[in-house]
């Protein structure tokens, strides 16, 4: 079963399907719902029933009132739609200032070096604690000391913020760093970081009716790919898409390592085209996108 959701006041829609949390369906959807520890805890996502039906997923420890419960006051993280639609009442975040800076221990769950000198890394947040983040934004990584000692690294989070625990980062190798070196070392890989943030403002602006074109040169594709995915999500919501350009300056050691999902995502949009530049200066690739892109004025870039 699917359900079309309607949240009030902002008129934002998303479609939720099956067993989903309606929380889920709005993450998926890239849209900026209040929410907290997802598993019925906390009760940030709380939202109440204007139309339609839900159906409990799971007992939660948080509880309301009478008189909220008398309203249709549900959480989000525990209930699934049970009618064809639903009209609910949510909080959505408004800008970068809403979310906390956050303190999160990460768990490494694999670590993967598609070329010699990058290595992809994918770890898991407790259950009991998400993070809180817009696709475009960076973190402080550490291995074992303090956020802002010597084996520190601020780098973008290249996940989406629909894809629940999981947070991918991707770590350039740096002679001599202490904090990337272990990562291309299987024996002296961590199992677990510190994270801190969410910092940075190249976000989305998910308002503009414009075509987003970006930019990225090496492991800096980290930022775009969070960036795309969630255009992705938007534009799957959206009566009226805006397609995207991607291109992608990247030198031999590194290369485009992950070259095939950009191809994949040229596969599946309608819209979607991808560059990637080899060889070139960053001035002639701004040459090239100008080339590309005669009319600026309905362009928003994102380096």
């Amino acid at each position: 079963m699917s359900s079309r959701v309607t949240l009030s006041p902002s008129g934002h829609q998303f479609t939720v399907e099956g067993r989903d949390s309606l929380l889920q369906g709005g993450l998926k959807a890239g849209l900026r719902l209040d929410y907290g520890c997802s598993n019925g805890t906390c009760g940030d996502c709380r939202a109440r029933i204007i139309e339609g039906e839900v159906t409990k997923l799971f007992n939660s420890d948080f509880t309301f009132g009478d008189a909220e419960k008398s309203q249709r006051h549900i959480l989000t993280c525990a209930h699934a739609a049970a009618s064809d639609s639903l009209v609910l009442e949510a909080e959505e975040l408004g800008d970068l200032n809403e979310i906390p800076v956050q303190s999160i221990p990460i768990k490494i769950v694999r670590i993967q070096r598609p070329v010699a000198d990058v290595a992809i890394v994918q770890a898991r947040t407790p259950r009991s604690r998400r993070f809180r983040f817009l696709a475009g934004q960076a973190v402080r990584l550490s291995v074992g000391t303090s956020i802002d000692g010597p084996t520190t690294l601020q780098l973008p989070v290249a996940s989406c913020p629909c894809d629940d625990r999981n947070l991918e980062f991707h770590i350039p190798r740096r002679a001599g760093d202490p904090f990337c070196e272990p990562f291309f070392d299987d024996n002296e890989a961590p199992t677990r970081l510190d994270l801190k943030g969410p910092y940075g403002t190249m976000v989305l602006a998910e308002d503009s009716p414009n075509r987003p074109i970006f930019v990225a040169e090496e492991a800096g594709f980290a930022a775009i790919r969070s960036l795309v995915e969630h255009a992705m999500s938007l534009d799957e919501n959206s009566d009226n898409p805006r397609g995207m350009s991607v291109y992608w300056l990247a030198g031999e050691a590194k290369g485009h390592y992950l070259a095939n999902l950009c191809r994949s995502w040229t596969d599946a949009l309608d819209d979607f085209d991808f560059h990637a530049a080899n060889g070139l200066s960053p001035e002639a690739l701004a040459r090239q996108i100008a080339s590309d892109h005669a009319n600026p004025a309905d362009r928003d870039v994102y380096v």
